[in-house]
C-alpha cells in the first residue's frame, strides 16, 4: 500500500512540476514573441524616418501604427494623444472648454445642430441651422472633423472667430465666440408628464454627477405625490459603471445584486450590489430603451429587468456589454481600453457582436451566432435571453411603420424646413405651446416636391444597388427602372396623410426646440411620443401582470 501511495504521490509531484515547467515555458515564450515584435516595429519604425524619400512626421506616423493595432480588438479601445485629451476627460465628467453647439458635417462645411442656452454660441447670437464655413479663417472643408472640433474647443475664457451663414437668411457674418467650461446635464429635464401623476427623468448621460442628478430629480417628483416613474434611456449610450449602479440602487433593496465584471486580471473580477439604503423600491417603474441605449444603460435596464423591478418598453438595446477603464500613458497621453465583460443579476452578458472572431477575408465583425445564444431567468422567473442587447418586455417599434418619417429626419428635411420658417411662427411662446395648422402642413407638402425629396426606404436602397450593379445603359432597362421608381416611391402627400398626427408632433417639437427652453422643448417631445403613451398605460394596466407580481 505505502508503495502504491509513493507512486501516486510521485506522479502527482511530477505533474505538478510539469504544469510549472509548461507555465513557465509559455510564459518565456510570450515574451519572447512581445520582445521580437517590439524590436522589429523598432526597426521598420527608424528605416522609415531615416531612409524614406519624405520625411514623415513622427507623431503622426506613431498614431496611425497605434490606431490599426488598435482597430483589430474592438471600437472602444482607443489611444488619446495630448491633443485629443480633452475627449477622455469630457467622457468621465460631461465637461469641456468650447462654445456650447452641437454640430452635424454637411456639404464641406458645419451644420449647427443645438446651440446650449445660456453658454458662448448662444450668447454671441448664434442660432440652430447657422452654417459654419470657417475658423480662424480657415476654410473647413479643408479640416478633417477632428481638425475642426479641436479649434472650435479650447480653454475657457478664449474666443475663437467664426465665419457662418445664417440659416434663414443665408447673410454672412463673422462671429466672435467666448468659450467657456461646458458641462452637459446628465438629467436635462425632469417633471411630471401632463395631465397625469407620473414622474419622467430623461437620463443623457453616465458621468460623475449621474446618479445625484436622478436622485434630485425623484426626491423632487416625489414632492408632488407621483404614482409612477419613466426613466428614458433613449439615446443613452453609457459612461460610468459605478453611476449606473447607483442609480440601479435608487429603486432596489440593499444588498440586491446589480452587475458582476468578469475580465482576465483579477482587479476586474468584481461584483457590484446595492450598498446603502433606495429611496423607493415600490414605485411603479418603466424604462425607456431603444437601439442607441447602450452599455451603463444596458445594466439599468438589464438589472431592473433582471430584479423584476421595472417594465422595459421600446425597442431593443445596443447590445455591448463590454467595460472601459481610462490609463494614463507617457507624455500626457492616454488609452481607453476593453478590461471586461459585464453580467447583470441573472447572469447574462448582453454583448451582440463578436469581436474575437472576425471574418479572415474582410475583418468584418459578426453577431453571436443564434446557437449560442442562451436563456436566463429573472428574479421571478420571467425569461430573458443573452448576446441580444436587452430585449423589452413591450416592444413599441416607431421605425417599422414610420420609414418615410425616419428618412425626412435622416435626410434633415424636417430640420431645414423649421430652419427657414421658424421666423414666421412668433405665435411659440416660453412654455412650448404651438399648434401647426393645416394650411402649414400644406405648405409643408410643397417644400418636400420643391426639394425632391426621395425617401431612402429599403426598396429604394435595393433598386440602387441593382442600378449600380446592372447599369442603366440598355433602353429597356432603364423604361423598367423608371417604372419601378414611380411604383415604390412613396406619394409625400399621402405619406402626410397616414402619418398626419405623428408628423405634426415632430415638426411642432422641432419648432419648439428653436425657443432653447429645455423645459418646453422636453414637455413638447414626450406629448405625443407613442413609446412614452405606451409606459403610461403600461403602469396603469398590465404593470403587474408584466412583472408577476400579486
Amino acid at each position: 500500500m505505502k508503495s502504491i501511495l509513493k507512486k501516486n504521490s510521485t506522479r502527482i509531484v511530477f505533474a505538478l512540476l510539469l504544469a510549472i515547467v509548461s507555465t513557465a515555458a509559455q510564459v518565456k515564450d510570450t515574451l519572447f514573441e512581445i520582445t521580437k515584435n517590439v524590436e522589429i516595429f523598432t526597426d521598420v519604425y527608424r528605416t522609415l524616418q531615416e531612409s524614406y524619400v519624405d520625411e514623415p512626421e513622427p507623431g503622426f506616423l506613431m498614431k496611425k501604427a497605434i490606431d490599426a493595432m488598435l482597430a483589430s480588438l474592438d471600437p472602444y479601445t482607443v489611444y488619446y494623444p495630448e491633443s485629443r485629451i480633452e475627449e477622455a476627460t469630457f467622457m468621465q465628467t460631461g465637461q469641456y472648454g468650447g462654445i456650447g453647439i452641437n454640430t452635424k458635417r454637411r456639404d464641406g462645411k458645419i451644420l449647427i445642430t443645438d446651440v446650449y442656452a445660456g453658454f458662448g454660441a448662444d450668447k454671441a447670437g448664434l442660432k440652430i441651422g447657422d452654417v459654419i464655413t470657417h475658423i480662424e479663417g480657415k476654410d473647413i472643408s479643408k479640416l478633417t472633423d477632428d481638425e475642426s472640433g479641436n479649434m472650435i474647443k479650447g480653454q475657457p475664457g478664449s474666443v475663437v472667430k467664426l465665419t457662418i451663414i445664417r440659416g434663414e437668411t443665408k447673410e454672412t457674418a463673422v462671429v466672435e465666440v467666448k468659450r467657456e467650461n461646458i458641462k452637459n446635464k446628465d438629467v436635462p429635464f425632469f417633471g411630471l408628464i401632463p395631465n397625469t401623476k407620473t414622474g419622467y427623468i430623461k437620463l443623457d448621460g453616465f458621468t460623475q454627477t449621474a446618479s445625484t442628478e436622478v436622485k434630485d430629480a425623484f426626491l423632487s417628483l416625489q414632492k408632488q405625490n407621483i404614482e409612477g416613474l419613466i426613466l428614458d434611456l433613449r439615446g443613452n449610450g453609457g459612461g460610468l459603471l459605478r453611476e449606473a449602479v447607483s442609480i440601479v440602487n435608487l429603486f432596489v433593496p440593499k444588498g440586491s445584486p446589480i452587475v458582476e465584471t468578469r475580465g482576465r486580471i483579477a482587479e476586474w473580477k468584481n461584483q457590484y450590489g446595492a450598498q446603502v439604503d433606495p429611496i423607493d423600491i415600490d414605485i411603479p417603474l418603466a424604462v425607456l430603451i431603444d437601439e442607441f441605449s447602450a452599455s451603463a444603460s444596458e445594466i439599468v435596464a438589464g438589472s431592473l429587468q433582471d430584479l423584476d423591478r421595472a417594465v422595459i418598453v421600446g425597442k431593443e438595446s445596443f447590445g455591448k456589454g463590454l467595460v472601459q477603464q481610462t490609463v494614463d500613458l507617457a507624455y500626457n497621453t492616454k488609452m481607453k481600453l476593453t478590461v471586461a465583460k459585464y453580467y447583470t443579476p441573472s447572469g447574462r452578458c448582453v454583448q451582440r457582436l463578436d469581436y474575437s472572431h472576425r471574418d479572415p477575408n474582410n475583418g468584418k465583425v459578426s453577431a453571436i451566432d443564434e446557437s449560442a445564444v442562451q436563456t436566463f431567468s429573472t428574479k421571478r422567473g420571467r425569461k430573458v435571453v443573452d448576446g441580444r442587447g436587452i430585449q423589452p418586455d413591450i416592444v413599441v417599434d416607431t421605425d417599422a411603420k414610420n420609414e418615410w418619417l425616419k428618412e425626412l429626419q435622416s435626410q434633415l428635411i424636417l430640420f431645414d424646413f423649421v430652419t427657414q420658417n421658424f421666423g414666421q411662427y412668433s405665435q411659440i411662446d416660453t412654455t412650448g405651446h404651438f399648434n401647426f395648422s393645416e394650411d402649414d402642413l400644406q405648405k409643408f407638402n410643397l417644400y418636400l416636391d420643391k426639394v425632391d425629396f426621395k425617401p431612402h426606404t429599403d426598396s429604394w436602397k435595393k433598386l440602387n444597388e441593382f442600378k449600380e450593379k446592372n447599369g442603366t445603359d440598355s433602353e429597356e432597362i432603364a423604361q423598367h427602372i423608371n417604372a419601378i421608381e414611380k411604383a415604390i416611391l412613396p406619394s409625400n402627400k399621402k405619406e402626410i396623410q397616414n402619418h398626419h398626427d405623428y408628423l405634426v408632433h415632430l415638426i411642432e417639437t422641432e419648432m419648439v426646440r428653436r425657443t432653447k427652453n429645455e423645459r418646453a422643448y422636453s414637455r413638447q417631445s414626450i406629448r405625443k411620443d407613442p413609446v412614452v403613451k405606451k409606459a403610461l398605460s403600461t403602469l396603469k394596466g398590465d404593470y403587474k401582470k408584466i412583472l408577476l407580481m400579486p
